[in-house]
């Protein structure tokens, strides 16, 4: 590859999750495609078409259902609260859960 030749384009995952049945991880696989991607997973049930094993899956469900069920809190929750990091997935970050302020 020389110096003019452009970058070969590399998928990208986003773990993040969202409301509305607990979707966790995203996928960008064309560098046409804007924003965070499409859907891969979410925390409703499990599926073999998803890129991940089903174990690893269920370690992010939960996490992302807990996030979720902070909608359900009252208008006091502070959503900045929520800890981005509590995720116990694989043993690399502790576990926990959302402390409403």
């Amino acid at each position: 590859m020389s110096n003019t030749d452009p970058l070969p384009f590399v998928p990208i995952l986003t773990v993040m999750p969202d409301y509305g049945m607990a979707p966790f991880l995203w996928l960008v696989n064309r560098p046409d495609q804007g924003g965070v991607g499409l859907m891969q997973c979410d925390g409703a049930s499990w599926d073999p078409s998803y890129p991940i094993s089903e174990g690893l899956w269920r370690k992010f469900a939960d996490w992302a259902i807990a996030f979720d069920r902070t909608r359900f809190y009252d208008e006091n929750y502070d959503a900045d609260a929520w800890d981005w990091l509590q995720a116990d997935i694989g043993g690399h970050v502790r576990s926990g859960a959302p402390v409403p302020r």
